[in-house]
């Protein structure tokens, strides 16, 4: 009888401890993922954010006005355009003259229609963010409504020619560009910012 009693206290004992057991050990398991795991989770999460964003907006050219009506401009006027809410360039269209032909010492450049004129128009990039692209194919002429080619191939037009590159924050370029036009009628200066891109014009600037 005293074993018997010995043994069912013994048996009440180890029982009581395997539940201090469990109960000491079952908050920790919960805690460990919260504060350790957790953590270095939202710091890999982080970069990977932060990359993302970027991506996004080189994929968008920049917009000036909505792209379904584009503002429009005239030569001369400073267009400021922005990028995720801040101000990302600033472009300038000036010095537009239509020229008959360009005369050089051994060769005339003229139009390859009878009756077309040239136009030249010098735009101007300034960087104020980093980042900012530049290229003569952000650019596509109309001309009465209708695209014309994106350049007349010229040797003795004006210098130099607007080149392309990628700006960092305060710096600027700048070129010339030249189109082959009717001599009469509306010229609209369309810039998209991206050739590959099938969005609507982020402006116009009124050549003519």
């Amino acid at each position: 009888m005293l074993r018997a009693s010995a043994l069912l206290i013994a048996s009440l004992l180890l029982a009581a401890c395997s539940g201090t057991a469990a109960s000491l050990q079952t908050p920790a398991p919960s805690r460990a993922p919260t504060t350790s795991a957790a953590t270095p989770a939202a710091a890999t999460n982080s970069p990977a954010g932060a990359t993302a964003t970027p991506a996004a907006a080189d994929t968008e050219a920049p917009t000036a006005a909505p792209p379904d009506s584009p503002s429009q401009y005239r030569p001369g006027d400073p267009i400021v355009l922005t990028s995720d809410g801040a101000d990302w360039a600033r472009i300038t269209v000036s010095k537009v003259k239509a020229v008959a032909s360009f005369k050089g010492a051994y060769y005339t450049d003229k139009p390859k229609v009878k009756g077309d004129v040239f136009i030249e128009a010098y735009i101007a990039y300034e960087a104020l963010d980093n980042g900012v692209d530049y290229n003569p194919f952000d650019w596509q002429v109309f001309a009465n409504g209708e695209a014309v080619d994106n350049f007349a191939f010229v040797m003795n037009g004006p210098e130099p020619q607007l080149d392309s590159g990628t700006l960092p924050k305060g710096r600027k370029a700048a070129g010339w560009v030249v189109y082959e036009v009717p001599a009469k009628g509306e010229v609209l200066l369309s810039y998209q910012g991206n050739a590959f891109s099938n969005d609507a014009p982020a402006f116009e600037v009124k050549l003519r």
